[in-house]
């Protein structure tokens, strides 16, 4: 009773975090805030700590209720919490930087890379399928007409014997002899087994362990200060929040009973990271400033599926996409036992916000609407957010030296094999490459002069490296993807 209580009263007292960031117009903090605490109090959150971003700037960082409410801690933009499928967006974005280095093939079988999974009767699944979720592969133990049980005995002994490292190949056992539930490529279904095959891909393709995948690709490239796979080993992490849950309409304890309570690291790239809101803003914001991945690379990764059943996919390769007020919209949710996050942004406007709660249930959407129209009413004033200090396992990792993005552009990008390429300035003795996947080069001409040039070339699906030389030492190359 003592507890239920004092739970109540969170939903009515304000609660002012700890520590914060922001830069937006003091007009704007106090509509925001407004939207929050009334979206907080609708969704009995306990706990939510909220992230924006503003013309590609980090412009606001702050946690209102409870981290833990019984303990009497505040939730702050350093309360860690569970990303749960916000996961797959990260592992989709590792995929991205993969193929950028021509370690991924996304039309290839996945058997090449993982052949301890076995072939299935529908046919070969290739990591588009599984990126885009269109592989066939159930979620965990399927619904409606496809259904067939996982092997729970084998994810306990998957989970007892691996409590502070991941084995994604090891970890597929879990889900290896399910069935598969229509034709690769064929129809859209949301799976978080097929995000986990995905994690056996890319640690095979890249010949280095997810973990360090995570670190190498994502966190140390934008210096990300907690974002990582959660392990029981390593439980309570620092500003670790308790879970609660939604329950018959009422705010409980999250299940301690549920499997994922106590351990999510069995399936890392679909539902096992953990991060504060600083990680995900500092990732959206790499994202729409072009820091992690080329125009085109971002642009493949939110690019829309339409399975060969014809009903159009709002997916991408590990993001949701649509459109708001005009603009693409990449979004994700993640909904799992002490958590619900939202990551919500548009590549073009360069706005966006995560918000992150320790309420299972929580309804997140129309705050992260409220919070997205609004933005472009605000202002940016003060000091920007500080560069954040590398991760201690970072040491030399991180992003390659920048350079001019802006002198070469392709147009349009995906395209179905014509496209127009462009410099800002002319260009004197100009060698022009373009490579497949593979590397082999499908076409090379010599310009003595170059500044625009329309091609049209008879190009299969898939992303190709346009490499743009001069004989006085300037070199860019561009990604092309086909579609």
């Amino acid at each position: 009773m003592k507890y239920s209580v004092f739970l109540g009263m969170a939903f009515f007292v304000s609660l002012q975090s700890q520590a914060q960031f922001n830069r937006l117009d003091s007009v704007s903090v106090n509509t925001l805030e407004q939207f929050i605490l009334n979206e907080k109090a609708s969704e009995k959150m306990v706990g939510v700590s909220v992230g924006m971003i503003r013309n590609g700037e980090v412009a606001y960082l702050k946690g209102f209720g409870y981290e833990d409410s019984l303990a009497n801690i505040a939730a702050t933009e350093s309360t860690m919490y569970r990303l749960a499928s916000v996961s797959k967006s990260v592992t989709g974005l590792i995929a991205m930087r993969l193929i950028e280095k021509a370690q991924l093939d996304l039309n290839k079988d996945i058997r090449d890379y993982v052949p301890e999974y076995p072939a299935k009767a529908f046919g070969v699944i290739t990591s588009e399928d599984l990126l885009s979720n269109e592989s066939g592969v159930i979620h965990y133990s399927g619904s409606g007409n496809c259904t067939e049980p996982y092997n729970v005995t084998y994810r306990n002994s998957y989970i007892a014997s691996h409590t502070n490292s991941y084995d994604p190949i090891a970890a597929i056992g879990i889900f290896k002899d399910q069935k598969t539930c229509f034709v690769p490529g064929s129809q859209y279904q949301y799976t978080t087994w097929g995000f986990c095959l995905m994690g056996a891909v890319l640690q095979r393709a890249a010949s280095k362990s997810f973990d360090s995948l995570l670190q190498d690709e994502i966190v140390c490239p934008l210096n990300l200060p907690s974002l990582q796979i959660e392990y029981q080993s390593k439980k309570p992490y620092p500003h670790q929040a308790e879970g609660y849950r939604i329950s018959g309409g009422q705010v409980a304890l999250a299940d301690t009973n549920s499997t994922d309570y106590k351990d999510i690291s069995y399936k890392v790239p679909g539902g096992g990271m953990i991060s504060s809101v600083i990680d995900l803003t500092l990732l959206m914001q790499g994202l729409v400033n072009r820091k992690l991945l080329a125009d085109s690379t971002l642009k493949l990764f939110g690019t829309r599926h339409t399975p060969t059943n014809g009903t159009p996919s709002y997916y991408g390769y590990g993001t949701s996409t649509n459109f708001r007020n005009g603009d693409t919209l990449f979004w994700h949710s993640g909904s799992q036992e002490k958590t619900a996050t939202l990551i919500y942004y548009s590549p073009e406007n360069k706005n966006g916000v995560v918000i992150m709660s320790n309420t299972k249930g929580a309804g997140l959407f129309p705050l992260a609407r409220l919070i997205y129209d609004y933005l472009p009413n605000s202002t940016l004033q003060g000091t920007k957010y500080p560069t954040p200090t590398t991760p201690s396992p970072c040491s030399g990792i991180g992003l390659p030296e920048p350079k001019d993005l802006s002198l070469l552009k392709v147009t349009p990008n995906p395209s179905n094999g014509t496209f127009r390429l462009e410099t800002e300035q002319s260009l004197k003795n100009v060698n022009l490459s373009i490579y497949d996947n593979t590397g082999k080069q499908i076409y090379h001409e010599f310009y003595n002069h170059f500044d625009s040039l329309r091609l049209t070339l008879k190009l299969t699906q898939g992303i190709y490296t346009i490499d743009l030389q001069t004989q006085d030492g300037f070199n860019q190359t561009e990604k092309l993807v086909i579609q």
